[in-house]
């Protein structure tokens, strides 16, 4: 089986290279990251532009758009499209609507759209981060996700700094997380006005979901609490719920 790594922070990115160690005797592996940082840049892709690929080493290739583009570029590509693809491992959260922002889940998403199974996989914990521990967890899992993954959805997945050999996985849904955010505004020399946008999430909100889930554990309380978490996330969110209340009220 033939594994894509990708992520969002960068071909030097540590969390990537734990991954590459834990896969590289199990499986055939590629990776394929940004050039650069491109945390928080969500799906945003290249068209019309030419995209640099450069080969580092065999295998081990970097790009320079963004990390959808990295999917994009590998699953087209003969010597390089894989079976499943793997992005992270995230410094870092992204846990329920954080998926929105992420550049660790967009690439997952757009291998989803590509028909590929694939892992958004994040460390939801502050620093010093374990990579190992749950690099391993993802080499011992992986085939089981991949048996378990059906069309049009990724797998994302958070833990904590992981304490014991066997963790506890459970099943989840994304949370409503509410956002802290700021604006610092200030002008430049040339007389342009500049902003830097600022942001931490502050409040988790137990909203129902818009589907049969209702009764799933969210997953910022499963890391919370020490567990990982995997979310099942469609590429097309849809509010099965709202469908035939919407017809019902458009009077069709």
């Amino acid at each position: 089986m033939r594994v894509l790594l990708t992520n969002d922070d960068g071909i030097e990115s540590p969390g990537l290279w734990a991954l590459h160690e834990a896969l590289k005797d199990r499986y055939e592996v590629v990776v394929m990251a940004p050039e650069q940082e491109m945390s928080g840049t969500s799906q945003t892709i290249t068209l019309r532009t030419p995209i640099r690929v450069r080969e580092r080493a065999p295998g081990i290739y970097t790009c320079g758009g963004f990390p959808a583009d990295c999917v994009v570029v590998a699953c087209m590509s003969p010597e390089t499209r894989p079976d499943v693809v793997v992005s992270g491992i995230n410094p870092g959260p992204n846990l329920g609507t954080d998926i929105l922002y992420s550049g660790t889940a967009a690439a997952a998403r757009q291998a989803a759209l590509m028909d590929l199974p694939a892992l958004a996989v994040s460390l939801a914990d502050a620093p010093p981060y374990a990579f190992e521990p749950l690099a391993l967890y993802i080499r011992e899992a992986l085939e089981r996700l991949v048996d378990a993954w059906e069309p049009d959805l990724f797998f994302n997945i958070n833990a904590p700094n992981l304490q014991s050999r066997s963790p506890r996985v459970v099943v989840t849904r994304p949370a409503r997380r509410v956002y802290s955010d700021s604006v610092q505004r200030f002008e430049g020399l040339d007389g342009s006005r500049y902003f830097i946008v600022y942001g931490t999430a502050v409040h988790v909100s137990e909203a129902p979901g818009c589907g049969f889930e209702e009764d799933m554990p969210l997953d910022c309380s499963v890391v919370d609490e020490g567990g990982i978490s995997i979310s099942p996330v469609l590429v097309h969110p849809v509010c099965h719920r709202s469908l035939m209340s919407l017809q019902a009220r458009l009077g069709e």
